[in-house]
Parts: structure tokens; C-alpha cells; sequence
């Protein structure tokens, strides 16, 4: 017989035409060892057949299953957190539509909440291909301490899929609205960097060596393993103004990072006053950068430039560094004289 899980879990799905691979999914969260509370499901307006899937699986789950479909199109990113603020569980698990979970994840990663201070647990996994042959191994959270994950940098990343989490996270919702992406302009973080940016400043965050799900790659996954980049029209644009938009959408994301940690911190006490405030000298640096890619004066670009390499800044082993490798093109394109056009 099996049981639910203690502390409960709930299970967040976000869907968008997922019929291809949601049957093998939803078939592996029915086969749980130990049944989540609840799954919780939102789609975004798919225009196939998969919201009738998740109806004809809801009859007969061995749990309670909760739909909805959105009313216009959210995108992954606000679509997970709308699912996630649904749920009532005392954790929550984030699912992908096209992924298959092993038997014994929810019952292996449940005991590891028995720890108070642990707020996030995270698993590796197994890459698939789109007919389940396995064709590797996936470590979603590489080159992450566990200790102090914002060591690796101020963008940690543990993908979505394999992470659990404590709900209390979800009293945040509010300041994730206000939170910018680093690569994405004009959004906000994506919801499994929300989740690995508040769990890294507020408790433990656990990674575990089992492989707990069956990570498929297909060609249309949003991220994923194998996922290449993809060309497209900035490619065609010249690398200074690129590296000038980067770097000024850096230093926006950096600044928003220690707003957000300050209003936490108002909220909880217990956050580090040295978290916020390497937020704050990293976008220092990142506006420095910002200023030898623009269309400033040479003299001010080389007087950014010349503080930076006074403070060190560039280095191969410090993540909170500019990488050593951009010291040559900084220095090319503090005296590039283009910078000077107009954009």
C-alpha cells in the first residue's frame, strides 16, 4: 500500500501542447513509491489535445489532480509560478510535460526535509531521446556548491525538473514579479533561478547523486542537455554593441538581485547583509563594463577600464570576477574608436 508523502508534496505541471511525451509523464507520477498530495496542472492555451489528456488521467489518478487552463498565453516562466502558487502542499515539486519520473523520486527526496534549515533539494538525472533510449547522464546543478551556491556566481541555475522545495519560498511571489532576467529582456528570472536564488540566500539547499527522472531531449525543448544555440539576427550585429547590451542588462539584473535581497531581508531577518552586498559590488563592475562598450568618451572608457584592472577583476578562478578571457577584448574596445557612434 502505497502512502502520501510527509511532509505533504505537490506536484506543479505547467503545460503547452504537450501530447507527444504528457501520457509517459503522467503515467510516472501515477507510479510514484509515495503518492504526492495533489498535482497541480496549468495549461497555457495548448491548441492540441493535451488538456483532454490531463482530463482523462484526472478521473482515475490516485490522487487529487487540479486544472487549469489559462486564459491567454502566460509563457513557461509565469506559467510554472502560477501552477506553483496553486499548490498546497508543504513542499512542491516542479514538473516538466515531457520528462518521466523513476518510481522512488518523491520517497527519496522527501527525508531530506526532515532537516529544517533545508529549503531546496535538488537530483541528477538520466537524458533520453524522444523514443526513452538513454543516451547520457545530466548533473542539473554543475559546478554548484551546496554549501554556498552563490559562490559559483551570481547566477545560479539548478533546472526546474529536478527540484523540491519548501513552500515557504512562495511567500516571495510578490518580488519575483519585479525581478529582471540577466539574458532574457523586458522578464522575469525564470522560475527554477527564483527558486535556487532565494533558496541560496535563506537556507540549505541539499543535491543528491540519484538520478530521479528520465530527462528527454527533443527539438523542442525550451532548454535541455543537449540544447545547442540557435542562431539568429544578433548574430548579424557588431560584438560591441552585443557586449553592450549584455553587460547593461547584467548590470540592471545585479542591481535588481540586491533591491530584491534587501526587501527579503526586511521580511525574514535572517539573510546575510554580505549576500546583498556582493550584488552590489558585482554590478559595480558590470557597469564599468557597460561603460567600455558604449559610446562614452575615451577617456571615460579608459578610466572604467583602468579601475577595473586595478581591483583585479579579471580572473580565471573567481566567479565573482569578469572571466580573465574578456581582458583583451575590454582593452580592444576601450580604444575602439566605433564606440563613439551613435546607436
Amino acid at each position: 500500500m502505497r502512502t502520501v508523502a510527509s511532509p505533504s508534496i505537490s506536484i506543479a505541471l505547467a503545460t503547452y501542447n504537450g501530447r507527444e511525451f504528457l501520457d509517459d509523464q503522467l503515467e510516472s507520477l501515477a507510479a510514484q513509491s509515495t503518492l504526492p498530495l495533489e498535482l497541480v496542472v496549468c495549461d497555457d492555451e495548448s491548441n492540441d489535445d493535451t488538456f483532454e489528456i490531463l482530463q482523462r488521467f484526472s478521473r482515475n489518478a490516485p490522487f487529487p489532480v487540479r486544472l487549469t487552463r489559462n486564459e491567454e498565453r502566460l509563457g513557461y516562466r509565469r506559467n510554472f509560478m502560477k501552477a506553483a502558487s496553486l499548490c498546497r502542499g508543504d513542499l512542491i515539486a516542479f514538473c516538466d510535460q515531457d520528462d518521466i519520473w523513476l518510481r522512488d523520486k518523491l520517497a527519496t527526496v522527501v527525508g531530506h526535509f526532515d532537516d529544517p534549515g533545508v529549503i531546496l533539494v535538488a537530483h541528477k538525472a538520466r537524458l533520453i531521446d524522444t523514443h526513452g533510449t538513454q543516451i547520457g547522464d545530466f548533473d542539473p546543478a554543475k559546478g554548484l556548491d551546496p554549501l554556498d551556491i552563490l559562490s559559483s556566481g551570481p547566477w545560479p541555475l539548478i533546472y526546474g525538473f529536478s527540484q523540491v522545495f519548501r513552500a515557504t519560498i512562495l511567500q516571495f511571489h510578490d518580488l519575483w514579479e519585479h525581478s529582471v532576467s540577466h539574458f532574457a529582456p523586458g522578464e522575469q528570472m525564470g522560475h527554477d533561478r527564483w527558486v535556487a536564488f532565494v533558496a541560496a540566500n535563506l537556507g540549505k539547499v541539499v543535491i543528491l547523486d540519484d538520478q530521479l527522472v528520465l530527462y528527454r531531449q527533443h527539438e523542442n525543448n525550451v532548454f535541455g542537455g543537449l540544447k545547442k544555440k540557435k542562431k539568429d539576427s544578433q548574430d548579424q550585429v557588431p560584438h560591441r554593441i552585443k557586449e553592450y547590451e549584455r553587460t547593461a542588462l547584467a548590470t540592471s539584473a545585479l542591481e535588481n538581485r540586491s533591491l530584491l535581497l534587501e526587501e527579503i531581508r526586511s521580511r525574514v531577518k535572517n539573510l546575510p547583509i554580505s549576500n546583498i552586498n556582493r550584488f552590489k559590488s558585482f554590478s559595480k563592475l558590470s557597469n564599468l563594463r557597460e561603460t567600455i562598450y558604449s559610446s562614452a568618451p575615451l577617456i571615460s572608457r579608459m578610466g572604467a577600464f583602468l579601475q577595473l584592472a586595478a581591483r583585479s577583476t579579471f580572473s580565471r578562478e573567481k566567479a565573482w570576477k569578469v572571466p580573465a578571457g574578456l581582458l583583451l577584448n575590454d582593452l580592444c574596445a576601450t580604444f575602439d574608436p566605433r564606440n563613439r557612434m551613435d546607436r
